[in-house]
């Protein structure tokens, strides 16, 4: 890969800081509420070797006709994807503010290029094009302009996904100059996260239409503990597609903030939710989806007098379109 000019990459860095993921805002709240220095840490200070891997179980396997819902990717076949992000930051309290970020499309080409092991097959991705999407109103003229640099910056910048034949996604990586992939760090996490639209988690028995099951496990090492759990339902399918909803609840309850920066007995909670709508492509990545969450994250600081509390609402629009 042809390393990244200081000057883009800085550029790029300032950019790319506009379009945070999840984690990134969390950490940006908390930090606002807290006080100056680095993001801190949220979570429990556990090694990630110690998180508990999820969970899936069938809860109802629908009506006949039932069929395995197991992947077959086709190899070698590039596909085009286009998606869409926004995202909407509230605070309440002693720190109130916000606003909504720029909206960002991000086009990649997707490919699965080899099968490691008869149940897993590695995809490749690449971000072609980043923009502010056309018509867009109220963007800074420089942000507008420097996102041909941003673009120039992901595109040196390859992901690799390691599928399983029921849809899991159990490895990303990320390859390519590491001063490029520092200075797109923000959107490289919003992406790891967006990838979960590309497949749906898929039970090994029988289903037929209005089958139901879950995926249960623990939110992220780094992140405050807690639970994840989400529920798929499946609306339809024929030989090669599948439609399926799903409802995601995170909740991390009030717990110390794992961070020596914090103020003494400073405690954090999070609440989130999230549905989705997919059609599923058994041959290959969705070829639609649509995803709104909401994250409610409050801070309480009983050193001050009163003691202060800030709620921060995070709301997050996704969408992805594979013809």
């Amino acid at each position: 890969m042809t390393a990244t000019a200081p000057a883009t990459s800085a550029a790029s860095s300032s950019r790319a800081d506009l379009f945070a993921g999840p984690d990134d805002l969390l950490a940006s709240a908390l930090k606002a509420d807290t006080g100056p220095g680095d993001a801190p840490a949220l979570g429990n200070g556990e090694p990630a070797g110690e998180n508990v891997e999820p969970t899936l179980a069938l809860q109802d396997a629908g009506a006949e006709p039932r069929k395995v819902l197991g992947y077959d990717f086709a190899l070698g076949k590039v596909q085009t994807v286009v998606m869409g992000f926004t995202t909407s930051v509230k605070q309440e309290g002693a720190r109130g503010g916000g606003g909504d970020m720029p909206p960002l499309r991000l086009t990649l080409s997707v490919v699965a290029s080899d099968r490691p092991s008869p149940d897993r097959t590695l995809f490749e991705a690449r971000v072609t094009k980043a923009e502010i999407p056309p018509g867009t109103k109220g963007v800074p003229a420089d942000v507008a302009a420097e996102m041909g640099e941003l673009s120039k910056t992901l595109a040196s910048i390859g992901a690799t996904l390691l599928v399983s034949k029921r849809g899991i996604i159990e490895e990303v990586n990320f390859s390519g100059d590491p001063e490029a992939q520092n200075a797109a760090s923000t959107i490289l996490s919003l992406l790891e996260e967006a990838f979960g639209l590309f497949f749906v988690p898929v039970p090994e028995e029988a289903v037929g239409e209005g089958a139901q099951w879950t995926m249960t496990g623990e939110t992220p090492p780094g992140m405050p503990r807690g639970a994840l759990s989400k529920t798929y339902s499946l609306k339809a399918r024929t030989p090669a597609t599948a439609t399926v909803h799903v409802e995601l609840a995170e909740q991390a309850p009030e717990q110390p903030i794992q961070d020596p920066e914090s103020p003494p007995g400073a405690t954090i909670a999070v609440a989130g939710k999230e549905t989705t709508t997919l059609t599923v492509r058994l041959a290959g990545i969705a070829s639609k989806a649509a995803s709104d969450a909401e994250t409610v994250i409050t801070t309480r600081d009983p050193s001050t007098s009163p003691p202060s509390v800030a709620v921060t609402h995070m709301k997050r629009g996704q969408r992805l379109d594979a013809p």
